[in-house]
């Protein structure tokens, strides 16, 4: 088998894995225990997400294209709900917040807060808001990740290379 077949095949397994982990630790009654494995969760998807599409943008020449937006859009959709499960644990504050808090709007202060837009009608309860700043501040790095990998794969796919040598 080609390394590209491999990484195809391991990029789809990915994809399956991080789909059923996020629907179990969705589905799960929350206490301390089931906080700290979707924290877990968390910080391993954002690690194997790094190094599973730095191992891509090596293969785009084979046509991995698929695969590349296929692990990105699954992995910080995984990330997105499972930061939604602990605000629906922790708890979110709001004038139109009704309790328990909806998944729908955990969801949705999770986009806002990884994308730190942050339009203040919903806000993270004392308890949450450790989780609030860790996930603005992972939104600042998965976004520049993502904009650095589109320019790398740009560059392949283009045959441009700017750090190469320069005409005198």
């Amino acid at each position: 088998m080609s390394p590209a077949a491999e990484i195809k095949i391991g990029g789809y397994v990915l994809v399956l894995i991080e789909i059923t982990v996020t629907w179990v630790i969705g589905v799960l009654d929350f206490t301390p225990i089931v906080e700290v494995l979707n924290f877990l969760a968390i910080v391993i998807f954002m690690g194997v997400f790094v190094f599973f599409i730095r191992s891509l943008v090596d293969g785009i020449a084979e046509g991995l294209i698929l695969v590349l937006v296929a692990v990105a859009v699954t992995n910080i959709s995984s990330i997105i709900v499972l930061f939604a499960t602990l605000y629906q644990g922790l708890g979110l504050e709001g004038d139109h917040i009704s309790k328990p808090v909806s998944l729908a709007n955990c969801i949705y202060f999770s986009i806002i807060t990884l994308t730190t837009v942050g339009y203040g009608d919903i806000y993270p309860s004392s308890e949450a808001r450790g989780v609030a700043a860790f996930e603005a501040l992972s939104g600042y790095f998965i976004m520049g990740f993502l904009v650095s990998v589109a320019v790398i794969v740009f560059q392949k796919m283009t045959g441009r290379n700017p750090s190469g040598p320069r005409a005198p």
